[in-house]
């Protein structure tokens, strides 16, 4: 007895995927994405602190090096953000982060709110991040006045506080960042406290 075969035609591999299988892929990817995120948001809120308190520092080294080349004394305040085209040094406000100005004072009054002539306006730091929060431990320390030895007129050392907003996020406390100025006048970015 012979035994017949029945040839059956070979089918061709088809490229591509099965369903299954982009299923598991995005289900992978949504689970790393998921794990990656909150590393991430770490890492932007830790670089804007650095890059926020880095750039505190270097207005308040700005004003003492200006102080100090042009002999003559140099205010760094907060600014006031009612006008924009005549920015003034704000009077109320806690919140460093509205931005500041460093502008000359010849008469080295520590009253003076915005500069008497236009041309000695040195530095203007507008508001950029409504996130982050930069305060003087000091009550009311609104303004820094240096003088032509490039000393503010502390009475001490002064803590500013820099911390990320979000009441509920514990990156606030997890990344304490703070500038510490000294009563020469020299300005250090730490993590935590001065």
């Amino acid at each position: 007895m012979r035994h017949m075969f029945i040839k059956l035609p070979l089918r061709k591999h088809q490229g591509g995927f099965a369903l299954i299988e982009l299923m598991v892929t995005v289900a992978i990817i949504a689970i790393l994405v998921g794990l990656a995120a909150p590393s991430f948001n770490e890492y932007i809120v830790r670089n804007k602190l650095r890059s926020i308190g880095g750039e505190f520092s270097s207005s308040i080294l700005m004003a003492r090096n200006e102080a100090v080349g042009k002999n003559t004394c140099v205010t760094m305040c907060m600014s006031s953000t009612v006008d924009n085209a005549n920015p003034t040094c704000d009077i109320a406000g806690e919140d460093w982060q509205v931005g500041w100005l460093v502008f000359l004072n010849p008469t080295c009054n520590n009253a003076l709110l915005s500069p008497a002539v236009a041309e000695d306006m040195i530095l203007i730091r507008r508001p950029l991040s409504a996130d982050y929060f930069l305060n003087a431990v000091t009550a009311d320390r609104r303004t820094l006045v240096f003088n032509a030895r490039g000393t503010p007129g502390l009475n001490g050392a002064n803590t500013f506080n820099l911390i990320y907003k979000t009441a509920s996020d514990p990156l606030t406390t997890k990344y304490p960042f703070n500038v510490c100025l000294n009563s020469m006048g020299r300005a250090r970015t730490v993590s935590g406290s001065c």
